[in-house]
């Protein structure tokens, strides 16, 4: 387990005979009913996940962070309010505090604001949400040293990404500007925050555009650069 921030083994019981010869210590206590018996695994049952989260809980969240200092925020669903709510605010903490974090949400079109990574990609996993690689994006951008880049980043999450666009797919989400294009097989991450009409720093992208050129990932692996950040 973790202890004050690395590694360590704080307690080990090999060959046990039964419960009682299992013994407790300052993280587990045991409590010795039923037998002891190997499983690969166990589900955990009877819980609930909750009520779904309400508008009114993001605002309450946005109000409790604002006064904090963070490099990303991320969202991963798809409700259009939710993730306009968090881009405006984004776009406010940027322009009117100077907080330059970036937000990375899933599958918003025509964002078109150096702030926010609009990730295209849907996940291919049966039961996942399709935008569950925003959570590994948001990793990948948080730990990005200031003066590093999450360009040619290799994508080694446990999902299966949706990698696969033809040429004319990906000129047309560019257009619809969209961000990053995570991959596998040793391809990168382009760690992209939106370029803006004013940034000087274009990018080619297989050849498909001269200007404003979005963060996205081809099968070649070209992304553009990470925006600065600030």
């Amino acid at each position: 387990m973790i202890v004050d921030g690395s590694p360590a083994k704080v307690d080990e019981q090999k060959e046990r005979q039964g419960m009682d010869g299992c013994c407790d210590n300052d993280y587990v206590t045991w409590t010795r009913t039923g037998n002891l018996e190997a499983k690969a695994g166990e589900k955990l049952k009877g819980g609930t996940n909750g009520a779904a989260v309400t508008g009114l809980q993001y605002q309450s969240y946005l109000d409790a962070i604002e006064p904090y200092y963070f490099n990303i925020m991320g969202y991963a669903g798809s409700d259009a309010t939710i993730q306009q709510l968090l881009i405006q605010f984004t776009r406010r903490m940027r322009e009117a505090t100077g907080a330059k974090f970036q937000l990375v949400i899933h599958g918003c079109e025509n964002v078109d604001y150096e702030g926010v990574i609009s990730l295209k990609n849907a996940v291919r996993d049966e039961g996942a949400q399709p935008g569950a690689a925003v959570y590994w994006l948001v990793g990948a951008e948080a730990s990005c040293a200031v003066n590093a880049s999450c360009t040619n980043k290799t994508y080694d999450g446990e999902y299966k990404i949706n990698t696969k666009y033809s040429q004319t797919e990906l000129e047309r989400a560019m257009v619809s500007r969209h961000d990053d294009v995570p991959q596998r097989r040793g391809f990168g991450l382009g760690g992209c925050g939106r370029q803006d009409k004013h940034s000087q720093r274009y990018q080619h992208i297989h050849k498909l555009l001269e200007e404003e050129e979005r963060g996205f990932l081809t099968e070649s692996g070209h992304p553009c650069p990470r925006s600065d950040r600030h």
